[in-house]
């Protein structure tokens, strides 16, 4: 007898129907009516767990297990030998068995007598497609004939398995229960299991791979977590579906294990018509209902069209590892002579044993179409299958060198990380050196990057290389333009310029512009860069770089105050990627148009997007982007009041090489830091979070870029800190770099840090004019609740409670929308804890001497008031100098400047 374990949850996601129709035949069997339960479905479903997870299940019943296996196939009554010791009878030596009929008799009266003593008794018999045929026999003859009243059979099998399986489906009362792959919905489920963000894109993409089957997904989702950058879809198939599926593919004759593989080789499924005329074209015999017949196939529907497939990809695998490479070159040029485009040259290309030249300019001519069509991927592949296959050498340099360029395009770590060692077996020559330019890009070697660009760029130009020189000038102006120092970037663009001109149409020119309009943007040349993206619209086609041309102008219309042109662009660039399949490189952007839904508002779109750059930061490593996500993420978790989670987002974030978007990532990861400190309401951290910004170079480059809006924490900061002077002069440098874009306040308008600053000074009129201007700019909603907040308290300061009241009231309810609990009644809702303008991880004594300090009361005199020593009060009053940066108990005075103010 047997107590059962299973393999856990992750084997069970979406199996709950099939759960409870196991769970109701126990139930009925324990209530005196037999029952039959037959799993069916392919190695690695899940067949075992969810039969064990239903019986673990099962109370008092007893369980008998036997497992059948291969290697005892063809040893007569070995299953029916391992279920009577299973339940504790000896079964004597084989001839004590007799034949059939006997041995079915005493397995039934044993069954019997089992179950006077135990109810209910649960057989299962796992893997019964390899069950031996004598005991197949018995145990069919025992399954129709069940007259034990508390008894359960349950057995699991593979489709088409023959033998008892298939008689035991046959039987009236019997149930089946075929387990399909998984949806994506439960492939969701099971990577929120392993705590994995993982983009709808890849899920799809891992589901159509699988078919759902959970075991090879478990295999995946271990791979893909532990996998570094770049590798994290190479999971090779588990070796035990592998085993499976070779048993399977063996006992297939010949014309069906012959239709297996040419399904196996071929990218699409195929009509019978096709297969019909490729095998007619090699001389193979092929047979579809014998293929059927043993589960190799996965048929579709209707007549003469109806498509044909292997029966899992799992099959599809592990036929192609089966095959000899002569068996395999014939199946590709079998599928070649019935498919055409692209997909016609993939096979041709695959059936070339040595060389053939006019292959070789058939795939160059395929490669050319897919590069013109966007499929840079599709191109460079075809484009290294002309190089395996031209006899020239100095052509097989040239076709390697032209698929590197390609990839130059699509910026793909795998690919560059395949390509390069052909790169380098390549002579000397203006193009190699700019791979290896890329190269080391891509390995975030930016120094190395730009010198080999550099370089590459002076030859090219030189040379007439126009090709290279573009490609050159994009690396190297886009390495530049990154720098504090980005006006470099435009003489690299400059000196390729006219080769543009003579290739309008290439795709590197393509590329060049969408690049050349990110440094005319850190330029500070707003209206270049936009020049630069129309010349791109000239082409309505869905290219890749149409995304990239959307998601950069977002940003700079965005910077220019312009929220709403941003948002189209952003849905433009979104559709594109939905259209096409988009090289994960091209996702980079996604990071600031997080932070960008985070500034508006859309904190569930930004979180979304963060998340799904992080995840893609596995295959590619473009910094500012995944700064950018940790910057949304940190500052939704800040306002949210989850300092650990932001805190943690931002020490992830500083840990990401800087060298590229050095200005980007600054502002990012400095504004986020202050932001985490204004929720927390601390003025000391909050300053020195900015220190990083307040060096020269970077503020000017920022300023330039319209990126100078991190000045508000800097203002808020001072002014709380009672270091007025220097408030007043970053208030100055604020107004000075946002006069020409005063619309976008991204952390504060320039007329809010005003009135902080001119209520610090008691100027209290002019606060509360400069405030209500303030309230009347457009501005982020999460600023905009926190200017009207405070503009309720200069309200209530000037006697006018009910516009405070209101104003106060509007600003809770749009905290309350978006989430933002750091901040919810921070102002007004307890005077004693937080209206005093003290941060909230102050303790109440700290709070209350404080207070007392502030208003001029000595240590002495706090001291009598509270009823403790002066001692007391020295150490109350040192506790709140180091958690709020102070360095006298005179800067006390204008935190609580806004306490009487903010009770009407």
């Amino acid at each position: 007898m047997h107590t059962l374990g299973y393999s856990g949850v992750i084997m069970l996601v979406g199996r709950q129907d099939d759960l409870d129709a196991i769970r109701s035949a126990i139930g009925h069997a324990a209530s005196g009516s037999p029952q039959l339960v037959v799993i069916e479905g392919d190695p690695g479903i899940g067949k075992r767990s969810l039969a064990r997870a239903a019986l673990a299940g099962a109370g008092g019943a007893q369980i008998v297990r036997v497992t059948c296996d291969r290697s005892e196939t063809s040893v007569a009554y070995a299953a029916l030998d391992q279920l009577l010791r299973a339940a504790d009878l000896d079964p004597g030596p084989p001839e004590a068995l007799g034949s059939t009929l006997p041995a079915a008799r005493r397995l039934l009266n044993a069954l019997n007598q089992l179950d006077e003593t135990i109810s209910p008794l649960c057989v299962l018999i796992e893997e019964a497609h390899l069950m031996d045929e004598s005991s197949a026999e018995v145990l069919a003859i025992v399954a129709r004939r069940l007259s034990a009243e508390c008894l359960l059979v349950i057995a699991t099998c593979e489709p088409a398995s023959g033998g008892f399986a298939d008689a035991a489906k046959g039987l009236s009362g019997g149930q089946v229960l075929r387990l399909d792959g998984l949806s994506f919905d439960d492939l969701v489920v099971l990577t929120r299991h392993r705590g994995l963000t993982v983009p709808e894109r890849r899920l799809r993409h891992w589901l159509e791979t699988t078919g759902g089957n959970p075991a090879y997904l478990t295999a995946i989702l271990e791979g893909y977590s532990a996998a570094p950058a770049g590798q994290a879809e190479n999971v090779p198939l588990p070796a035990s579906l592998t085993e499976a599926a070779s048993a399977r593919i063996a006992v297939a004759s010949p014309p069906a294990r012959a239709l297996l593989e040419l399904l196996s080789v071929a990218e699409n499924p195929m009509t019978v018509a096709q297969v019909s005329a490729a095998a007619a074209s090699e001389g193979i015999e092929v047979s579809v209902p014998e293929a059927q017949e043993v589960g190799l196939l996965d048929t579709g529907q209707g007549g003469q069209l109806r498509t044909l497939r292997p029966a899992s990809n799992i099959l599809r695998h592990t036929a192609r590892v089966l095959m000899p490479p002569a068996r395999r070159r014939d199946m590709h040029r079998a599928v070649a002579g019935v498919v055409n485009g692209e997909t016609r040259l993939v096979h041709l290309a695959a059936s070339v044993e040595d060389t053939d030249p006019e292959v070789a300019r058939l795939l160059v001519q395929g490669a050319e179409e897919a590069l013109d069509g966007g499929r840079y991927r599709r191109a460079c592949e075809l484009l290294l299958r002309a190089a395996d296959v031209t006899p020239d050498a100095s052509i097989f340099e040239n076709l390697v060198l032209r698929a590197g360029l390609v990839i130059a395009y699509a910026e793909d770590p795998g690919m560059t990380a395949e390509i390069n060692p052909l790169v380098r077996r390549c002579q000397p020559s203006p193009l190699r050196t700019m791979l290896l330019g890329m190269e080391a890009f891509l390995a975030q070697d930016y120094a190395n990057a730009e010198h080999q660009a550099t370089t590459a760029l002076e030859q090219a130009v030189r040379a007439g290389k126009d090709q290279t020189a573009i490609g050159a000038a994009v690396l190297a102006g886009s390495l530049r333009a990154h720098s504090t120092e980005p006006a470099s970037a435009l003489e690299a663009f400059d000196a390729a310029r006219q080769a543009t001109e003579r290739l309008p149409d290439a795709p590197i020119t393509r590329a060049y512009h969408v690049q050349r309009a990110w440094a005319e943007w850190m330029n500070g040349r707003f209206e270049a860069a936009l020049e630069e993206l129309e010349w791109l619209d000239r082409d309505p086609r869905p290219l890749p770089e149409r995304t990239d041309t959307h998601f950069v102008r977002a940003r700079i219309r965005f910077y220019q105050g312009n929220s709403s042109g941003a948002a189209e662009d952003v849905a433009a660039g979104l559709a594109v990627m939905d259209d096409l399949s988009i090289p994960t490189g091209v996702l980079r952007g996604l990071g600031e148009l997080a932070l960008l839904d985070w500034h508006a508002g859309r904190w569930e779109t930004a979180q979304e997007r963060a998340r799904l750059v992080l995840d893609t930061g596995k295959d590619v490593r473009r910094n500012y982007g995944l700064v950018a996500s940790r910057a949304t993420l940190a500052n939704i978790a800040a306002a949210q009041g989850s300092w650990s989670e932001a805190e943690r987002h931002l020490a992830a974030a500083a840990k990401v090489p800087s060298e590229l978007a050095a200005i980007q990532t600054r502002v990012h990861l400095a504004s986020a830091s202050a932001g985490l400190e204004r929720a927390r309401r601390n003025p000391a951290a909050m300053l020195a979070a900015l220190d990083p910004l307040r060096e020269a170079p970077f503020a000017l480059a920022a300023a330039r870029i319209n990126n100078g809006w991190w000045r508000a924490f800097e203002v808020e900061a001072l002014v709380a800190l009672d270091r007025l002077t220097e408030a007043a002069d970053a208030q100055e440098r604020f107004r000075e770099e946002s006069g020409h874009q005063p619309t976008l306040a991204l952390h504060g308008h320039p007329d809010w840090t005003g009135a902080l600053l001119a209520r610090a000074r008691g100027e209290h009129d002019t606060a509360l004019e400069i405030s209500a201007r303030s309230v009347a700019a457009t501005a982020p909603p999460l600023v905009h609740a926190l200017q009207m907040r405070d503009h309720a308290s200069l309200l209530s300061g000037s006697g006018r409670h009910q516009e405070a009241r209101r104003a106060r009231e509007r600003a809770e309810s749009l905290l309350q929308r978006l989430g933002a609990t750091a901040y919810l009644g921070s102002a007004a809702d307890d005077p004693d804890q937080r209206a005093d303008g003290l941060p909230a991880h102050l303790t109440s004594r700290e709070r209350e001497v404080a207070r007392l300090a502030a208003e001029g009361w000595t240590n002495k005199e706090i001291a009598a008031r509270l009823f403790v020593t002066a001692k007391t009060i020295e150490y109350h009053l040192g506790n709140v100098m180091a958690k709020l940066g102070l360095r006298s108990r005179r800067q006390l005075r204008p935190l609580l400047a806004r306490s009487a103010a903010v009770q009407p």
